[in-house]
């Protein structure tokens, strides 16, 4: 037979009650404070279009399935270009740049010489030419080029055309050089603490003491109503920590100016049932009695 701690039982510890030789214990410190997600859109530069710009400074090859000409602009991974031919077999005439799906273009596409195209977002006009005379190497030169007739028509009927026409002019207007930004959705968790209300410091704290009366120490597995929140001075507003404390119902009926807790039935029922805690918990000098049955008569 297990015998009780006598230091810890029932009638030990009233008795030290009365005596005044026992004061409720200090709560352990209980921090509320709840994490919220917050959504935050975050924007930066798009270093993919960053890189595009900085390479279409100086002209690179290009496919003809890599430029979209589907709305008339030439365009290359968003962006507004200019392309022209470089490689000349005879300098009688110069190339011409484009800057849309104009009919040369078309005319160029259907005759499977698309590849011989550079692709550039330069704005002064100038560009790096090979001309090939006889079947010598080829002589490369800047020359300045002029806009092609079609491309300017193409213009012209849009209304994006000025004289004297300027590439840089262009590109300002209808796609500067500014790098992109993308936005993306970023979940922050914020973690603050927050005022509760009663029932919440009341579970909180019944959480820290694992569920025990700070005086018997009985424990009320979460038996509602069993386990309650004492005010050391009455006042049941003043929730700071030094003066709270977790007591079983019968212990809290005890504590001063609280007597009119366990007059009516349903205390009584609940004094009874923590009775028959502590018989269970050997927190008691009674002997084993059926508690349960005194209780299921009321």
């Amino acid at each position: 037979m297990k015998l009780p701690d006598f230091a810890q039982t029932i009638e030990f510890i009233r008795l030290r009650q009365q005596m005044g030789a026992t004061s409720i214990p200090a709560l352990p410190k209980v921090t509320f404070i709840r994490t919220t997600t917050k959504k935050h859109v975050i924007e930066e530069i798009d270093e993919k279009d960053k890189e595009l710009l900085e390479k279409l400074k100086s002209p690179i090859e290009v496919n003809i399935d890599d430029i979209d000409v589907q709305n008339g602009p030439l365009v290359l991974g968003g962006r507004k270009v200019v392309a022209y031919i470089r490689d000349w077999r005879v300098r009688n005439r110069d190339p011409r740049f484009h800057l849309w799906d104009c009919a040369m273009m078309q005319h160029m596409r259907r005759g499977g010489r698309e590849r011989r195209y550079l692709a550039t977002r330069r704005s002064d006009s100038w560009f790096e030419v090979n001309y090939r005379t006889g079947w010598g190497d080829p002589r490369s030169r800047t020359v300045r080029l002029r806009l092609c007739q079609f491309c300017r028509d193409e213009l012209v009927r849009m209304g994006w055309y000025e004289e004297p026409f300027s590439l840089k002019r262009y590109f300002e207007q209808h796609d500067s050089g500014v790098p992109r930004t993308v936005r993306r959705i970023e979940t922050v968790e914020h973690v603050q603490e927050y005022q509760p209300n009663q029932y919440e410091l009341s579970r909180k704290y019944q959480e820290a003491v694992d569920y025990r009366c700070q005086l018997c120490k009985v424990k009320c597995p979460e038996r509602s109503g069993l386990l309650q929140l004492h005010h050391r001075d009455g006042d049941t507003s003043n929730n700071a920590h030094h003066n709270l404390a977790v007591l079983c119902f019968e212990c809290h009926a005890n504590q001063p100016y609280h007597g009119q807790m366990g007059r009516d039935f349903k205390a009584q029922r609940k004094i009874l049932q923590i009775e028959e805690l502590r018989r269970q918990q050997n927190l008691t000098l009674t002997p084993q009695t059926s508690a349960a049955r005194v209780v299921g008569s009321r």
